[in-house]
């Protein structure tokens, strides 16, 4: 008899992993509105605002989405530690 498929883990990365882009880009947005080091008034002044906002949003979401990622994987432990309820 075939098994169902046990899609926790999967689920626990991708869900994680939306969670941090989410705060990335929520950090990303705080640094533009707050202005800090002059980078808001540095990008509204650019030609190429789009490139500029699509790297900065980009790198905040992937570097936060894999942190938070990774931190959910390292907290999960191990259930083969955990002794049998008989």
């Amino acid at each position: 008899m075939l098994r169902k498929p046990d899609f926790r883990v999967p689920r626990l990365i991708v869900v994680n992993w939306i969670v941090g882009m989410g705060f990335g880009a929520l950090f990303a947005a705080t640094l533009l509105w707050l202005d800090v080091a002059g980078l808001g008034g540095l990008i509204w002044r650019s030609e190429s605002q789009s490139a500029a906002l699509f790297l900065l949003f980009g790198g905040f979401a992937v570097t936060f989405g894999s942190a938070v990622s990774g931190t959910a994987i390292m907290l999960m432990g191990d259930s083969s530690a955990v002794p049998d309820k008989a």
